[in-house]
């Protein structure tokens, strides 16, 4: 996911993509590496599916979301 970072409040962040904003929530690894408001940014997405929501989980990179996956 490509965006512009504009809100940080962990775990939770959203990052804007051409005027839609996505929710994602974060590791506190990744939360520490993310840049300042109004930056862009690059993460790795993973989605949840629950019957009562539909989650999106960012990573700073691939290796931290592998870990998440095989866990």
């Amino acid at each position: 996911l490509r965006g512009i970072l504009i809100l940080k409040e962990y775990p939770t962040i959203l990052v804007d993509v051409r005027d839609v904003g996505y929710e994602l929530e974060t590791s506190m690894r990744t939360y520490e590496q993310l840049p300042e408001l109004n930056q862009s940014i690059v993460l790795y997405t993973q989605q949840i599916i629950r019957e009562d929501a539909h989650l999106f989980i960012g990573f700073v990179d691939p290796f931290e979301r592998q870990l998440f996956r095989t866990l």
